[in-house]
């Protein structure tokens, strides 16, 4: 059931987006600030109004607990502030398939169209995204895998990792 009021054609396009990334590397934060300028260019190319862009440093998207700003957009759409959604593919919001499921539908039921900028469109098909959201999620789970291969082989080494949190 949409449960989002139609709103006025002088409030229309009005959007957000989404940014992450998930450690807080140097590599990493140059990341953000070119995904944020990416998206003030590219939003208002498409013709709708940036209002915010929603930015989760150093967290990762198999849990939706500590992503702060995931989790602020997602109260400005219950409160229907904005009626668009940018991201840049699946990944950035969720490698969890049950949260991006759950939040995928809420945002539908609200009217807020989501756009997915590597798929290309707004109105991606359902069976498409739900690829796509399986292919994060077990990427995700892949690289876990291989992290803790990596480590464990260093500890049989008895090489320390180069990063220390104490004595």
């Amino acid at each position: 059931m949409n449960t989002a009021l139609p709103l006025p054609v002088g409030m229309r396009n009005r959007a957000v987006a989404y940014i992450r990334v998930s450690t807080d590397k140097e590599e990493q934060k140059s990341s953000l600030e070119n995904q944020r300028e990416f998206f003030e260019g590219y939003v208002k190319r498409n013709g709708d109004t940036l209002l915010h862009i929603y930015c989760d440093e150093a967290k990762s998207a198999t849990k939706m607990k500590n992503r702060t700003e995931l989790n602020n957009m997602i109260r400005a759409a219950r409160a229907h502030e904005f009626d668009k959604l940018y991201v840049k593919d699946v990944s950035r919001l969720f490698r969890n398939m049950q949260d991006f499921f759950n939040v995928m539908r809420e945002l539908a039921d609200l009217g807020i169209q989501t756009y997915y900028v590597d798929l290309g469109g707004i109105n991606v098909d359902p069976l498409i995204l739900n690829l796509f959201a399986m292919l994060a999620e077990s990427e995700s789970q892949k690289m876990s895998t291989r992290i803790k291969f990596a480590k464990n082989i260093s500890k049989e080494k008895g090489i320390v990792p180069n990063f220390v949190y104490g004595y």
